[in-house]
């Protein structure tokens, strides 16, 4: 059995950004859809999607399985002249305040459809009204591709799935799309992805 928390930790145990040090462009495209400042990065490994926002002038919680990918956001965000809120953390585990968050920023956080389905849900009640989402993802398709992303295609998403998941919200977009990741050595290449974004009724 992988043990996801070993694996993440040695993956970012390096100087080199894995994943690059630029934002996600879905990211970029949609922020300014945000319509509040209390911005929460799941899954934000090396940082550079919670530094960029923080960058905006955001306030900025990153949560990371990873102690080492943690400690990276904190000198990256130190060479940028901001700071983040950090916390290294399971997302099962850890408590997400009621109606808090203005926008949640999910990018490239793979769990199977069940575990999927757990943290889909706290995400929307941890956000306010009118919060949105930004989520993006791999999709099935992904699995014939070498730009990144889970081998076992139980990791990744549906279209379908998705839109469902997030039904109980007003969903602005959600699509597939084929895409060409430039984003450090791991996510290079040709990629199929979901984009969506949603916003809490």
């Amino acid at each position: 059995m992988v043990n996801w928390q070993t694996k993440w930790n040695e993956r970012y145990d390096t100087d080199e950004f894995v994943y690059g040090m630029e934002p996600n462009q879905f990211l970029v495209e949609a922020e300014p859809s945000f319509t509040g400042k209390k911005i929460l990065c799941v899954a934000d490994g090396e940082g550079r999607n919670g530094v960029w926002l923080a960058n905006k002038g955001y306030d900025v919680t990153s949560i990371d399985y990873a102690q080492s990918g943690i400690d990276k956001i904190s000198r990256y965000a130190d060479t940028q002249g901001v700071s983040l809120n950090l916390k290294c953390t399971d997302l099962f585990e850890h408590n997400l305040s009621k109606d808090y968050y203005d926008g949640i920023v999910i990018i490239y956080s793979h769990f199977d459809e069940k575990d999927s389905t757990i943290l889909f849900k706290k995400y929307k009640i941890s956000l306010r009204p009118s919060g949105l989402i930004i989520f993006e993802c791999f999709s099935k398709n992904q699995i014939e591709n070498k730009s990144g992303g889970p081998k076992n295609i139980d990791l990744l998403y549906n279209l379908d799935f998705i839109k469902s998941s997030f039904s109980d919200m007003e969903i602005i977009q959600c699509k597939e799309n084929v895409i060409v990741l430039e984003e450090g050595p791991l996510h290079q290449g040709k990629a199929d992805v979901i984009r969506l974004i949603a916003k809490k009724r």
